[in-house]
């Protein structure tokens, strides 16, 4: 074998096996690198250690940028609660129920369409005797398959698992841990095969359809693959910050929050909710009114500090919503009914989000940090209950049918923010900026 050239950290092999076909060996820097060999430890968890090669047989390959590769495969681990399809079949039929291919327009500005399909998907049997059998319902085999017309490099088909990643996430309302992933050139005709594995433990615990925030069954693949793809960028940072949470430490907690806050604001922004907190009818002639009455004061014989103010009180009145009020106009969008039945205190998450937005971003962040353990159970608090206003924010805007009550219950309660019979509401509230 020969020795290519290094590119982005990474070094080339070019060689052939003993039957002549081309190899080509991608040997990266760790840190840019996501590969990941599984090993189990224990009976309940399992690790996992890295290491770093691409294999690509059939071809040799100078650069990672070279547009190649039309079609990829991605699987993780528990995907047949998401890919499990709606429909109960007879135990005879012949062929099994499958979802509608989904078309993403120009993924990523590359100005070409991908083609997303789920393979193998997980379903219900029915016997003859009417009882409905499982046999088929594992889904262990489940894959979601992007299809280009064309070859498109290695960094858009990982784009486009890591971003599958991500949804899987917000579905999940937890990590999702690849189980493979596998690239060719040609559909169907597998030449890239490698394992890609993320480096956390993970439960073996099987997760039931009921606690997913969202699945194709619920919303077709037609509608749900391109408006998350849509919200990638457009909810940008929100989707990013929801899942993200769950594949880094619990010692940023601070960090957590104030990127939950954030979103908040993002989101406010992206709903189209009113920008303004009066009608211009209403609020311009009273402005304008305002700063003649200070410009009349600023004739009389006043300090110079007495000017100045008037001159800040005539041009800082701004025609904009408070803080309070956006938080309170997410909540009537979202329904106060969901946070409700998320176990979330409307009232009490709005002051403290403020509290702590105000504490974090404000004052130099002098809040209690996490070694506190009241002030670490309140961070937490705060940061799920915004969260779960996201969460079901999202679903709303990707275009689901509303969740009921039970289901948010049973998916989200006990993570809200609420008082307990012998606590009291934290203090030092700052004014609302």
């Amino acid at each position: 074998m020969r020795l290519g050239e290094s590119f982005h950290g990474a070094e080339v092999i070019l060689g052939e096996t003993t039957k002549g076909e081309a190899l080509t060996l991608w040997h990266t820097d760790p840190a840019h690198n996501f590969l990941f060999n599984e090993k189990q430890r224990g009976e309940d968890h399992l690790s996992h250690e890295q290491q770093f090669a691409y294999l690509i047989r059939g071809a040799h390959i100078a650069s990672p940028g070279d547009k190649l590769f039309r079609q990829s495969t991605v699987s993780f681990w528990d995907l047949a609660a998401w890919v499990r399809h709606p429909d109960v079949v007879p135990f005879d039929q012949e062929t099994p129920p499958s979802f509608e291919p989904a078309i993403i327009p120009s993924v990523y500005d590359t100005g070409a369409d991908v083609r997303v399909t789920i393979e193998n998907a997980a379903y219900v049997e029915r016997q003859h005797d009417g009882r409905e059998s499982y046999r088929r319902f594992l889904g262990t085999d489940a894959r979601v398959v992007f299809t280009f017309d064309e070859g498109q490099t290695l960094l858009t088909h990982q784009s486009l698992a890591f971003d599958l990643r991500a949804l899987i996430t917000y579905c999940y309302q937890r990590a999702a841990s690849y189980t493979e992933q596998r690239l060719s050139f040609e559909p169907g005709s597998i030449k890239m095969p490698y394992s890609y594995h993320q480096d956390r433990k993970r439960t073996k615990q099987r997760t039931h359809h009921s606690q997913l925030v969202l699945s194709p069954a619920e919303l077709s693949p037609t509608i749900l693959f391109p408006r998350w793809w849509a919200g990638i960028s457009d909810l940008y940072p929100i989707p990013q910050i929801l899942a993200g949470r769950h594949y880094t430490r619990q010692a940023y907690m601070e960090g957590h929050v104030l990127a939950a806050v954030a979103s908040t604001e993002k989101l406010y922004a992206c709903l189209g909710l009113p920008e303004k907190r009066f009608d211009d009818s209403f609020f311009n002639p009273r402005k304008k009114e305002h700063s003649q009455l200070e410009k009349e004061r600023k004739k009389t014989d006043a300090s110079q500090e007495q000017q100045d103010f008037a001159a800040l009180v005539s041009t800082g009145i701004k025609n904009e919503p408070t803080f309070d009020m956006k938080l309170h106009a997410l909540v009537a969008h979202v329904g106060p009914d969901l946070m409700v039945a998320a176990d979330i205190d409307t009232e009490l998450w709005v002051k403290k989000v403020r509290e702590v937005r105000n504490k974090l971003a404000h004052e130099g962040s002098h809040v209690d940090g996490i070694s506190d353990s009241d002030a670490a159970d309140w961070l937490g608090r705060v940061d799920d209950s915004t969260r779960v206003l996201l969460s079901l924010a999202v679903r709303q805007w990707l275009g689901a049918p509303r969740m009921e009550t039970p289901r948010v219950r049973r998916i989200f309660r006990g993570r809200g923010v609420r008082l307990e019979p012998d606590e009291q509401p934290g203090t030092g509230e700052q004014a609302d900026a």
